[in-house]
């Protein structure tokens, strides 16, 4: 095996370590996102089963043109990225992790296709609890360890 694989198995192994140290809720859902939006992504790009969206059932074919494949690779990709940088402590990973919460809705809704209000609204919330989960609980804050993690937040 060539040193630079060895490198980037070495990074792997060295972030799955880090999920132990993750608060519980943290560690579950950032394990789960490591290993399962890698798969969904293959699952997306491979023509290999049919997908539901909003309720529709999609052909692969149909899942590419109408561009819900490519919103749902943004927010696989997103949500991957995300979980594997917070898992090294790569701060930014955090606001990798917001966007992939709202990054659907505000595109849909940039793109001129039609989107419900309620769907815009959760998008919202869940952005909303998505940046105080990650940047306001102490315990997050611990592990991510405090450089540059700015200053500390009272009351949670």
């Amino acid at each position: 095996m060539s040193t630079k694989a060895q490198s980037i198995l070495g990074r792997l192994g060295s972030s799955w370590r880090n999920t132990r140290e993750m608060p519980l809720v943290m560690r579950v859902l950032c394990q789960g996102a490591m290993v399962v939006t890698p798969l969904f992504i293959l699952a997306l790009v491979l023509p290999v089963a049919d997908w539901e969206v909003d309720g529709q059932t999609m052909t692969y074919r149909d899942l590419w043109t109408s561009g819900n494949g490519g919103m749902l690779a943004i927010c696989f990709g997103l949500c991957c990225f995300g979980a594997w940088g917070l898992a090294a402590r790569r701060h930014s990973s955090r606001w990798v992790l917001v966007a992939a919460s709202v990054a659907p809705a505000v595109v849909i809704a940039a793109s001129g296709s039609s989107i419900r209000w309620l769907s815009l609204i959760e998008a919202a919330i869940c952005g909303i609890a998505m940046y105080f989960c990650l940047f306001r609980l102490r315990a997050v804050q611990l592990f991510m360890g405090g450089a540059g993690n700015g200053p500390p937040h009272r009351g949670v």
